[in-house]
């Protein structure tokens, strides 16, 4: 059937003008010296009165900055995948997701020592598979660079905290246990959120480098006793922190409900790190929360499905460069799907649908990046935007974009398209069900652009994934 007209999809709408409004006050207060911040303060205040004329009730500023996608609440997923792992189905509330990942990877066995942990284990064990740990904190202890955690199906209440070092094809790996894939929860033990409301569940720090998280769902504490209503810095799934970062990866993680962000690297200096097949949603209660917060350089994005999170999808701020953004889903984001601050940046092949906005430039930074091969359809605002600062901030220079998708709207005119963009609706098997795979009659196949990927026909599709011949 051909792709549904979006359900939230109305032009320029006064909740629209109320989400930028707010985008923009809440970046300059934050960033900027307090003259801005009270330029963005103003111009939220002049919105609101827009909408109290337009709609003739009183919106507080609360109400606008709690307007999101993703609920405020705890959510009590099911997480079901397929058994070759190709395919998530993911279930809450009242709806059904039914997700094709871009990306599969599975962890490589470094030679070392596998250690087991399982719930009706004992620390008191050899940690063995048939004597097992009973805490990932004591496997944790024992555990060395070139070492595997193999976590055993259950819900392991506990913060997980990494301070040592893998090294370069020596990683230290914590993992679901094979076969195991969505069946590992960790869980802040009860009262953790009162006390440590700034904590992460899982987190990497002390300058680590060369750690592999991999396999687990990884719940926040949003909306549970104790825990705040909002959180705007370390709340996160998985961070890392104190530097580190150099070499590590996560993979193929569900990370959902966390106060603040699904994954983030604090800012402190670590850098190259891969994020890589996981699955993010439901994170933040505000438009400073996001699904995936990478400020720092040379990360890679590859294959991730990022959804019904508070603030944006991916969250590339403040000047980071040399990202590689390739075969993500975004979907259901309340800012919008990517935001591109930084310079040397490349995005190809994803799929950003049904956010605030699809893809923004953010001011004077976002330059040089390379944006190919990508679907921006269906977001409330634009589908491909500019951000200026209100002219104050710089603009956007020296990107390149072509061979992308927009429908219904086309980028914005400040933006230099290419020659090769298409401008139609792309033709998604069925939206509401999460099915994002192209139809037989889809504009969009063969019409992308070798950048060296393997191909299906008579040259790459535009989206995330690629076509079969039949």
């Amino acid at each position: 059937m051909p792709s549904q007209a979006p359900v939230r999809l109305s032009g320029r709408s006064h909740s629209t003008v109320r989400r930028r409004a707010w985008h923009d006050a809440v970046t300059e207060s934050r960033h900027s010296g307090s003259a801005r911040a009270a330029r963005g303060l103003a111009m939220l205040s002049r919105c609101s009165a827009l909408v109290v004329a337009s709609w003739a009730s009183m919106i507080s500023c609360a109400e606008t900055h709690s307007s999101t996608r993703a609920s405020s609440g705890s959510i009590a997923p099911t997480i079901e995948f397929s058994d070759d792992e190709s395919t998530v189905a993911i279930s809450y509330g009242d709806r059904t997701w039914t997700l094709q990942r871009p990306a599969t990877p599975r962890i490589e066995m470094p030679g070392g020592e596998v250690y087991w942990v399982s719930t009706d284990g004992d620390d008191q064990f050899k940690g063995t598979a048939t004597s097992p740990f009973r805490t990932i904190r004591k496997s944790l202890s024992v555990a060395k660079a070139g070492d595997v955690v193999f976590l055993n199906p259950g819900t392991y209440r506990e913060i997980v905290r990494i301070e040592k070092s893998g090294a370069p094809g020596k990683p230290l790996v914590l993992s679901s246990a094979p076969g195991a894939l969505g069946k590992v929860k960790v869980v802040a033990p009860d009262g953790f959120a009162r006390a440590n409301e700034h904590n992460a569940i899982v987190e990497i720090s002390k300058g680590a480098q060369y750690v592999w998280i991999n396999g687990l769902v990884i719940e926040g504490v949003r909306g549970k006793e104790g825990a705040p209503t909002n959180e705007d810095y370390g709340a996160n799934g998985i961070t890392w922190s104190g530097g580190a970062g150099y070499g590590c990866r996560a993979t193929s993680n569900v990370v959902y409900g966390n106060l603040h962000c699904g994954l983030k690297e604090m800012n402190h200096g670590g850098h190259s790190i891969v994020i890589e097949g996981n699955i993010v949603f439901e994170n933040g209660t505000d438009r400073l929360d996001h699904g995936i917060y990478v400020p720092s350089s040379d990360m890679k994005l590859f294959g991730n499905i990022i959804f019904n999170n508070s603030g944006w999808g991916i969250h590339s701020y403040e000047n980071p460069q040399r990202h590689l953004m390739l075969r993500n889903l975004l979907f259901g984001n309340g800012s919008g799907g990517i935001l591109l601050a930084g310079s040397h940046n490349e995005l190809y092949h994803n799929v950003s649908v049904r956010n605030g906005r699809g893809l923004l430039y953010f001011r004077g930074g976002s330059a040089f990046n390379v944006v190919k091969n990508n679907i921006f359809a269906f977001n409330e605002g634009a589908e491909s935007g500019v951000d200026t600062g209100g002219g104050q901030l710089g603009a956007p220079h020296d990107n390149v974009e072509d061979f992308n998708c927009y429908y219904p709207e086309r980028p914005d005119p400040r933006i230099s398209a290419g020659k090769h963009e298409l401008y139609a609706d792309p033709l998604f098997a069925d939206i509401e069900r999460g099915e994002f795979r192209l139809m037989e009659s889809s504009p969009c196949i063969d019409r992308g652009d070798f950048i060296g990927l393997a191909y299906e026909g008579s040259a790459p599709d535009i989206g995330y994934l690629e076509s079969k011949t039949p």
